[in-house]
């Protein structure tokens, strides 16, 4: 992958490729090699998924499931955010703050959400 600090511009970068059809279709077939298994995009991505809610504090559980089902997207920043001076929507730090939204919108494109991978 690329250092912490490009993923997010990257990944801009990337999301507004996949807006073009003829691009969706060179992510859904690329392949790279990392150690000794074939990475593929939908594995890059949910990696880097894994990395940045592991980097915001988000709670699972041994089997990987999330421990607060009622507000999934909460992290450890969130519980702090009363100590913090009220600069900007939560909703706007968040997309600026975190790639989930962009890899959401790539998990989106690639078809996670229609059931086809």
């Amino acid at each position: 992958c690329c250092p912490t600090n490009m993923q997010s511009l990257v990944l801009g970068c990337l999301l507004d490729l996949c807006e073009n059809p003829k691009s969706l279709s060179h992510v859904l077939t690329w392949r790279g090699r990392t150690g000794r298994a074939t990475a593929t995009s939908h594995r890059l991505l949910l990696r880097l998924w894994r990395d940045e809610e592991t980097s915001l504090g988000v709670a699972r559980t041994g089997d990987g499931v999330l421990s607060d089902v009622i507000n999934p997207l909460k992290s450890a920043d969130r519980f702090l955010e009363s100590d913090q001076p009220k600069v900007a929507s939560r909703a706007i730090v968040d997309v600026v703050g975190n790639m989930r939204a962009k890899m959401w919108a790539l998990f989106s494109k690639i078809g996670f959400d229609g059931g086809v991978v």
